[in-house]
């Protein structure tokens, strides 16, 4: 999925079925991204992970040059995910 799928996806509104299905399947991806990369690329650390993540990663997306959204959007949401919930660098005290 690329990041400008996953806006599409994610900021659409519910007018009808394929709507609803799309958003669906862009949170569902994210929510398999995030399963599949903790504590390896963002590490929640005890926080509470905010349910509104999909969201977030979309609304910042929109922000980015047109061109970087035709990347992966895996790359775009963990780069996001990991500053809010970074991983302690090795040696560091958690």
């Amino acid at each position: 999925m690329t990041g400008e799928q996953f806006v599409r996806d994610m900021v659409a509104m519910p007018k009808n079925d394929l709507a609803s299905l799309r958003r669906e399947r862009a949170m569902g991806y994210m929510d398999g991204l995030l399963d599949g990369t903790v504590g390896v690329r963002w590490c929640p650390n005890g926080q509470p992970v905010a349910h509104e993540l999909s969201y977030e990663a979309a609304e910042q997306m929109k922000r980015l040059p047109p061109h970087q959204l035709t990347g992966s959007a895996a790359e775009l949401a963990l780069s996001m995910v990991s500053k809010i919930y970074p991983c302690p660098t090795p040696g560091s005290k958690p």
